[in-house]
């Protein structure tokens, strides 16, 4: 598709040989023309155009945005026009700002933008290609020749909403109790989301049902397994994110390896005895110089609310507590954990 599409009165300007002995052949509107296509108002400073490749992929994961690669000519004047006056637009510049790092492609001296032109064989310029950076020679959306500022604009929504959203934050947890550890951070998402979903299952059985994040981009959860000494803990994380008009984005599936150094012994009841209104429990496998809690819950089910009984820290790796039983308690629930 040529830019005779948008039934202007066109002119050839040049043309050179691509990838694999194809050509491709540049139309270029006639400058008055251009003046009169349409009216833009620019939006504050001029967009810093980045020249390579490996430099905005940098700064694209860095500010958790996606690459917005324009690939043409100096010489081209309908390149020109698409990036000093449609992507200054006020319909275009605020996506741009918001969701991308720009790449300017200078076909004359660059071959980082021919993996994203493949299989198109001729085509009018310029080439636009939105990229999650987190992929290599791969885009979420391909457009070439020039847009109108509205539609320019739209198509870079649809981009944007089509890249999952990538957790910050997969580092190792922190052990907290009952052989349980727990991951949190955020999740780095184009556009602004209206809600972010994620899961995280074993490795040998994903699935599971898609818990929505607290808060836009916040995320927390807690992972149970039991944590064998010198073996690591393999997840699947997966996120995706939910925009305004039904729009999904895909969703992101990431391995997560949480490998915990040998961990100690986790903390234990190990006995309980009785008498005149007086609990007495026995902790065992407590680590030294660590500080642990025991809480308490006098609720029917076992989910809480919970009460700080004491904190406990140990030099022998166990100790003896106590708690008064209130008349009228028939049970109660104790937990016993290591603060990390």
């Amino acid at each position: 598709m040529f830019c005779s599409t948008l039934r202007l009165p066109l002119r050839p300007h040049r043309s050179a040989p691509i990838g694999n002995g194809r050509s491709w052949l540049l139309w270029a509107m006639a400058p008055a023309v251009m003046a009169g296509w349409l009216t833009v108002t620019s939006y504050g400073a001029p967009l810093t155009w980045l020249e390579s490749l490996q430099e905005a992929r940098s700064h694209a994961l860095v500010q958790g945005k996606l690459v917005l690669l324009m690939a043409g000519r100096p010489t081209c004047s309908v390149c020109t026009y698409m990036k000093q006056s449609i992507c200054e637009s006020a319909q275009v510049r605020p996506i741009i700002d918001d969701a991308f790092v720009p790449w300017f492609a200078n076909m004359d001296f660059s071959s980082d933008y021919v993996p994203y032109a493949a299989e198109l064989g001729n085509f009018s310029l310029p080439l636009t290609c939105v990229i999650d950076p987190h992929t290599t020679n791969q885009w979420l959306l391909r457009l070439t020749g020039p847009y109108s500022a509205e539609t320019y604009a739209d198509y870079l929504r649809q981009g944007a909403r089509r890249a999952p959203p990538w957790p910050t934050n997969l580092a190792s947890g922190q052990m907290i109790h009952d052989d349980q550890f727990q991951v949190q951070g955020r999740l780095s998402s184009s556009l602004e989301p209206l809600s972010l979903y994620y899961r995280v299952g074993p490795e040998a059985s994903p699935g599971g049902v898609f818990l929505r994040a607290a808060s836009v981009p916040e995320w927390n959860v807690s992972l149970s397994g039991i944590i064998t000494p010198g073996q690591s803990n393999r997840y699947i994380f997966e996120a995706y994110a939910a925009y305004s008009g039904g729009y999904l984005s895909r969703t992101n599936q990431v391995l997560f390896v949480y490998s915990p150094a040998t961990p100690p012994p986790v903390p234990r009841f190990e006995g309980i005895r009785l008498g005149a209104g007086v609990i007495c429990l026995k902790l065992t496998n407590l680590q030294a110089g660590a500080t642990h809690q025991v809480l308490r819950s006098f609720d029917l089910e076992p989910g809480g609310p919970w009460t700080v009984v004491t904190t406990v820290v140990s030099t022998s790796g166990w100790v003896e507590v106590t708690d008064a039983m209130p008349p009228g308690r028939e049970r109660g629930f104790y937990r016993l954990y290591r603060e990390p």
